[in-house]
């Protein structure tokens, strides 16, 4: 296995735990205190990677509505017929 791919796999069990690492924050009213740990910010981490795709998408659809986007999709094509022995297939 490449050393690039055990890092990341690493990272991605290690992610949130106190391995990484945490912040404490406490209330200033009432005195509760939480423990916040902190992320591996791996793409390929099922966490982090969601939470930056969508980090990414939301930067993208704020920058189309700024500018005049001209990107269309392309029309799906047509399904068509294929005959094969003697069989219809789809």
């Amino acid at each position: 296995m490449r050393d690039a791919v055990l890092d990341n796999v690493l990272k991605t069990i290690i992610c949130r735990t106190p391995y990484l690492g945490y912040d404490e924050f406490e209330c200033p009213e009432c005195g509760d205190w939480i423990l916040i740990y902190r992320h591996c910010h791996s793409r390929f981490c099922t966490r982090c990677g969601v939470k930056l795709q969508r980090k990414l998408a939301a930067q993208a659809e704020v920058m189309c509505n700024r500018v005049e986007c001209i990107f269309q999709h392309p029309p799906v094509a047509p399904r068509r017929t294929v005959l094969v022995s003697g069989a219809t297939l789809h």
